[in-house]
C-alpha cells in the first residue's frame, strides 16, 4: 500500500479494511495483532475480520513501536475514516464512553487522543508529500 503501486482490484477492498485497522491498533495501542492468529479473512478473502482487541489502551501518548512501524509502512487510507479522525476528541470519546464509565482511565483516554494526533500527522505529512489525491485512495 506504497503511493505509487497499484492495487490489484481484487484486493482494493481488504486493503482498505487493512489500512484502517492498522489505524485502529495504534489509535487502541494494540500492539499484539501480528503475533499470530489475530486476523482472518472470509472464505472469498474480501472481509478481513478483526480478532482478539484485549490488548491495548496502555498509556503510551506515541503508541506502541510495533503498532506505529505497521501503520507506517502504509501510505493509502479511506477519504472517511481519516475524516472521522479529524473529528474524534476527548469529548467525542468521553461522550462515547458515556453508558460504561470508568472502562478507560482519564489518562488513557488523553493517550487515544494523543495517538490519533500521531495518525493524522503521519497521513497529513504523507498528504503533504504525494497530494491527498495519492493518500486518500479508498472512499
Amino acid at each position: 500500500m506504497t503511493v505509487g503501486e497499484e492495487i490489484p482490484p481484487d484486493k482494493v477492498a481488504l486493503m482498505q479494511q487493512l489500512s484502517s485497522l492498522l489505524l485502529f491498533d495504534l489509535l487502541t495501542n494494540n500492539s499484539d495483532r501480528f503475533s499470530g492468529g489475530n486476523l482472518m479473512t472470509s472464505k472469498d478473502g474480501r472481509v478481513l475480520f478483526w480478532m482478539d482487541n484485549t490488548f491495548g489502551f496502555q498509556i503510551e501518548p506515541e503508541g506502541h513501536l510495533r503498532c506505529r512501524t505497521y501503520l507506517f509502512r502504509c501510505q493509502k487510507f479511506s477519504k472517511k475514516t481519516i475524516a472521522a479522525l479529524r473529528r474524534f476528541d476527548l469529548a467525542a470519546l468521553k461522550q462515547a464512553l458515556q453508558p460504561e464509565p470508568g472502562v478507560l482511565s482519564e489518562g488513557e483516554m488523553a493517550s487515544v487522543v494523543a495517538r490519533r494526533d500521531v495518525a493524522l500527522r503521519y497521513v497529513d505529512g504523507l498528504i503533504q508529500q504525494f497530494g491527498a489525491e495519492q493518500v486518500l485512495v479508498f472512499p
